[in-house]
């Protein structure tokens, strides 16, 4: 884990917003708290049976540090975050994330749009 996210970002992207998981991805993220987060309406169910965790804080943050940050079963959008490939040669990037906001990824999406990648900002 990189220690900007918790030293200086304190973990933003992980104290504010929201997730859409799977159900086996909240079960991860909220582990035996799911069924008490979904009563207190910080976890809802969605149309299509996946879940919308209100992330205030995310369940799995301690001490501005990811408790599931090694777990192979951690959600997709954890791992992938702040950069998502929406499809062939398009990537998203997060403004959410003060490492894009302070250019610190800056060499990392030059190197992808040299690629022939498409950069799509939030």
């Amino acid at each position: 884990m990189n220690t900007f996210c918790f030293e200086e970002c304190k973990s933003y992207c992980c104290r504010k917003g929201y997730l859409v998981l799977t159900k086996e991805e909240s079960e991860v993220v909220a582990g035996e708290k799911l069924e008490s987060l979904i009563v207190k309406d910080v976890v809802k169910k969605t149309d299509d049976d996946n879940y919308s965790l209100h992330i205030n804080p995310c369940p799995s943050l301690k001490d501005n540090k990811c408790s599931i940050h090694k777990d192979p079963k951690r959600p997709t959008v954890c791992r992938e975050f702040p950069i998502f490939l929406w499809s062939n040669k398009v990537i998203h990037v997060s403004n959410r994330c003060l490492f894009v906001k302070q250019g610190l990824l800056y060499p990392y999406l030059a190197e992808l749009k040299l690629k022939g990648y498409k950069l799509e900002y939030e």
